[in-house]
């Protein structure tokens, strides 16, 4: 006579997330960790499909008392709020802090050195300016060639404005016409800054400029520039 096999118990899994260390050295790696384990908690239970308000509920409940007072420091409401919209507030939150101000001075007086190429130089200005001069709820206005930029932009917080017919291409609604009346209003601005840029001699365009005054060049922009803010301003 046979022994029957005993019935075999589906392999455990451990219940839940430990909560998040916000006593960590390196908040930002702690955090990026937490939240992958919490992804897959989530995806492990089939818990990945449930509602917005559900998957927020176990995520504060995991995350430990610490970050519940974090976030009601972000005025949030517990029943509205998206778990992605709350996942980019987070991670704002744990991101390094640097100081806008400083980061600004250095983009304003970066000069582009003696042997350094162009694109080097450009690309450089604009690491430094999507990394620390922009803020979460900005808007940056741009025309053809800067769509490699919106999901960059978009992990910060940062919406990128650019006219309807660029953006898609196609015909225009009447709300997307009325949206490009608006961005035309706005982008005259800075064609007057542009004009008043090319009011000086050497800045105007085509201009023929000395070789011994390249290296001085970039003092000149930046004097110029700061002439223009002592003008009348620009808008009425």
């Amino acid at each position: 006579m046979t022994t029957p096999l005993p019935k075999l118990q589906p392999p455990r899994v451990t219940q839940g997330v430990d909560p998040m260390n916000t006593k960590a050295s390196n908040l930002p790696l702690e955090w990026k960790n937490w939240l992958m384990k919490f992804n897959i908690y989530l995806k492990a239970y089939s818990l990945d499909k449930e509602p917005d308000d559900r998957q927020v509920a176990i995520l504060l409940h995991f995350m430990g008392q610490d970050c519940l007072t974090i976030f009601n420091s972000f005025n949030l409401d517990v029943n509205t709020v998206k778990l992605e919209e709350l996942t980019k507030k987070f991670t704002h939150y744990f991101s390094p802090k640097v100081n806008i101000t400083m980061e600004r001075h250095k983009l304003f007086n970066r000069k582009q050195t003696l042997h350094e190429d162009l694109d080097n130089y450009v690309t450089d200005l604009r690491n430094i300016a999507l990394q620390y001069t922009l803020e979460p709820g900005n808007f940056v206005l741009a025309d053809r060639g800067f769509k490699h930029v919106e999901s960059i932009l978009d992990a910060k917080g940062i919406k990128l404005l650019r006219p309807p017919s660029v953006a898609s291409g196609s015909k225009l609604s009447k709300s997307q016409v009325r949206e490009t009346k608006i961005i035309a209003s706005l982008r005259i601005h800075i064609e007057r800054v542009i004009r008043r840029v090319r009011e000086f001699h050497m800045l105007k365009q085509h201009s023929m400029i000395n070789k011994h005054f390249l290296r001085i060049l970039n003092d000149v922009i930046v004097i110029a520039r700061a002439l223009i803010n002592l003008q009348d301003s620009l808008i009425k």
